[in-house]
């Protein structure tokens, strides 16, 4: 058994877990939560950077209707890190 918070979460499962999911049921109603766990995941690969793989899952998550919070504020925290790295400034 796994969990996003746990300590030292295998993300690589996770990830696989969530396209396994979506990919039985690409509209299933908790799609939203498994395109955040993979983009979650990527993300916690590698923290200091904003990896390629990462707005893509978080935007399909924000994009749903049924939308929470926790997308909604890790997508806003990726766009900030984005204009970071786009001007040069180190992420303190």
């Amino acid at each position: 058994m796994f969990h996003m918070f746990q300590t030292d979460p295998d993300t690589y499962e996770i990830e696989s877990a969530a396209q396994a999911a979506l990919s039985l049921n690409p509209k299933d109603p908790m799609a939203r939560v498994f395109h955040f766990m993979i983009g979650t995941a990527r993300w916690m690969r590698d923290l200091e950077t904003l990896r390629p793989g990462v707005p893509e899952p978080l935007d399909a998550a924000c994009a749903s209707v049924q939308v929470d919070y926790f997308p909604l504020m890790t997508a806003s925290i990726k766009h900030e890190l984005e204009i970071l790295v786009e001007i040069g400034l180190p992420r303190e």
